[in-house]
């Protein structure tokens, strides 16, 4: 009778033993899985805020103007702003690099706060370095978070 005993107590531990490292690794997955989420809809609403729209755009010479406009619910960073994508072409193929005096794109503020407000229009020249070519124009503007305007123009 006390070898059965024994025995049934060694299994009621292992049982407990196995249960709680089950419960260990679950609640583990559980909270990792909830932080991910929390981060993946953080980047979202941070994506959903920012909005911006092409309102215009003229040829200038070589170069190329844009006027485009924060229509989003938060405020856009200059760093942020630096760190974005401008594309321009018939069809928006080619990339053009912040500053770059050939195939180059640069901005202006209409409020010099620092910070590309909501309502605020940007002013965005794009320099070319040669002809910008007859219309149609694609410009395509592409924020860090993923925020996109994108706009064929007749000129």
């Amino acid at each position: 009778m006390s070898a059965e005993g024994v025995t049934t107590a060694l299994l009621v531990i292992a049982g407990i033993i196995v249960a709680s490292m089950i419960i260990g690794t679950v609640l583990t997955q559980y909270y990792i899985m909830d932080s991910t989420l929390k981060v993946s809809g953080k980047s979202l609403e941070d994506k959903l805020k920012a909005e911006i729209r092409i309102v215009h755009g003229t040829p200038e010479g070589n170069n190329f103007v844009v006027f485009a406009k924060n229509v989003g619910r938060r405020i856009i960073s200059l760093n942020e702003l630096n760190s974005a994508d401008v594309f321009f072409g018939k069809e928006c193929e080619v990339r053009y690099v912040l500053g770059a005096a050939s195939r180059g794109w640069n901005y202006e503020e209409t409020v010099s706060d620092g910070v590309w407000s909501i309502g605020e229009t940007l002013i965005i020249k794009i320099y070319n370095g040669t002809s910008v070519g007859n219309p149609p124009y694609c410009v395509k503007i592409v924020l860090p978070n993923g925020a996109t305007a994108e706009s064929t123009l007749a000129g």
